[in-house]
């Protein structure tokens, strides 16, 4: 699963029943982060989706069939396995993109985002014991209308794990986060045939807001 879009949607967050969401550092965090800067983020071919901030409760850890993961804060030595996920940010990307160009923005959007994480950028890590399986980016954006909303700018499974809860619990530190720094709603954006990342948003409360389109010109 992968996450970066254009369609707006709004939220209250239902968990599979056999997850447990726990974050470490996520309070603490969020007091460090208050510089809300506005990072415009649409994309072509892509929706924008939306989300109301919800109110799920922490515990300790999310116990995922069979697994035991952690969602904690970004550790310095978690960024090559960040960027090792990275391309997975080109699904869904319309096929007409330039594939080189895709990937080059991608490792660009992950980079942006390393280099902002405690200024105007939270990133948390999903881990399976240390093995780091996937990881979300939050920050603040201001909408076109004025409003300042919680944006997930990335979010990554690991291809092995999805379908496990783990791109649900992710979803959930980042609101976490969002409601600790003052904001009732949350946006993202996944590409438009990524048709997992839009099931899962979808099921636990997204809903469309915005949408992109485009159309080849002929010369």
């Amino acid at each position: 699963m992968a996450c970066r879009a254009s369609v707006n949607l709004v939220e209250t967050t239902t968990l599979s029943p056999f997850t447990t969401i726990g974050f470490v550092g996520l309070r603490e965090r969020a007091n460090d982060i208050r510089n809300r800067a506005v990072r415009g983020q649409q994309r072509d071919g892509v929706l924008t989706l939306r989300a109301a901030a919800s109110s799920a409760g922490s515990v300790g850890r999310a116990r995922l069939e069979g697994m035991t993961v952690r969602v904690r804060d970004y550790l310095p030595q978690d960024r090559a396995a960040i960027l090792a996920l990275a391309d997975r940010l080109t699904v869904g990307v319309s096929a007409w993109r330039p594939t080189d160009a895709v990937r080059r923005a991608v490792h660009g959007w992950v980079d942006s985002s390393l280099a902002t994480n405690g200024e105007r950028t939270a990133i948390f890590v999903s881990v399976d014991g240390e093995e780091v399986v996937g990881f979300v980016c939050v920050s603040t954006d201001q909408h076109w209308s004025g409003e300042l909303d919680g944006y997930i700018g990335e979010l990554v499974v690991r291809e092995d794990r999805e379908g496990r809860g783990i791109g649900q619990s992710l979803v959930a530190a980042a609101e976490t986060w969002a409601r600790a720094e003052g904001l009732g709603r949350m946006r993202l954006a996944t590409g438009a045939a990524n048709d997992g990342a839009l099931a899962m948003y979808r099921s636990i409360g997204y809903s469309y807001e915005d949408v992109t389109l485009s159309r080849p010109l002929q010369k």
